[in-house]
């Protein structure tokens, strides 16, 4: 007898706990349709924010000053050249102006070329014979990658992946940042073989918080951020880059049109470059 009032204590003490939990468990629902409770509850907060807002993205309505990447030379094609300083720009959040002046110059005629591109700091890709690799010039601001000097047994591909290496290197130059406390583009590569030993062609974070101050000193700051839904709502949005920012992107421009607002304009134009 006392086994069974045991039992039936232990029942109803189980089923007390059981729905004191469930009670007190919070409702995880989704906000973002395609999103299922169960998938969203096992999100991590950036990946919510993906999902919710789009993210956050740079906001580049503000900022200050610029890094020009000047092309003065003919072996790669401009495009490539352009890639590699909206790379740049992409990862430092700093803003990086493309320019290519249609006359080729020569090293000694660097300074007004420089001065002319009104760069807060400039990495210039040129072809100077004799000259080596990569040349910093601190009285210019100015880092300059010689391109003639990393031709010697390269086919297109080749050439390019070197370009890409010493322009980022050149650009951590350019604020006296010539290491990273990780393995990457700014390891030591005294020779062009070391150079294309190199895995990667962009610099890690750690460069990037390193570049910071010298930058801030020279009148470069990082842009803001900003949410992606609320940069569709200002009209200062970039293109979407993944289905979250597509449907965000769809949403607030459709909405923009049934309120007779115009639709959302694109603050940045790749091909101009501004």
């Amino acid at each position: 007898m006392n086994r069974i009032v045991l039992f039936f204590c232990v029942t109803v003490l189980s089923l007390v706990v059981v729905s004191a939990d469930e009670a007190g468990a919070p409702v995880k629902h989704s906000p973002v349709p395609g999103v299922s409770d169960e998938e969203w509850a096992q999100l991590p907060p950036k990946e919510r924010m993906m999902r919710a807002v789009g993210g956050m993205i740079p906001n580049k309505t503000t900022g200050e000053g610029n890094v020009a990447v000047i092309d003065i030379q003919g072996k790669v094609s401009a495009e490539f050249v352009r890639k590699c300083a909206e790379r740049l720009e992409g990862v430092t959040w700093f803003r990086v102006n493309y320019s290519k002046p249609e006359q080729v110059m020569a090293f000694s005629d660097l300074e007004p070329c420089v001065k002319a591109a009104k760069g807060n700091a400039s990495v210039v890709v040129g072809e100077f014979a004799g000259l080596p690799r990569v040349i910093v010039l601190p009285e210019l601001r100015a880092a300059v990658v010689n391109v003639h000097a990393l031709t010697a047994d390269a086919d297109e591909q080749k050439l390019k992946e070197r370009v890409a290496k010493e322009i980022s290197r050149a650009f951590a130059f350019c604020f006296g940042v010539f290491s990273s406390e990780r393995p990457g583009v700014l390891d030591a590569a005294p020779s062009i073989k070391d150079l294309d030993a190199l895995l990667v062609d962009m610099f890690t974070q750690d460069v990037v918080f390193e570049i910071e101050r010298p930058a801030a000193k020279l009148g470069i700051k990082r842009f803001g951020r900003i949410m992606y839904k609320h940069a569709c709502e200002r009209g200062i949005a970039p293109p979407p880059k993944n289905k979250w920012q597509q449907r965000i992107y769809d949403e607030v421009k459709a909405q923009r049109a049934k309120d007779g607002e115009k639709g959302i304009k694109i603050e940045f134009d790749p091909k101009k470059g501004k």
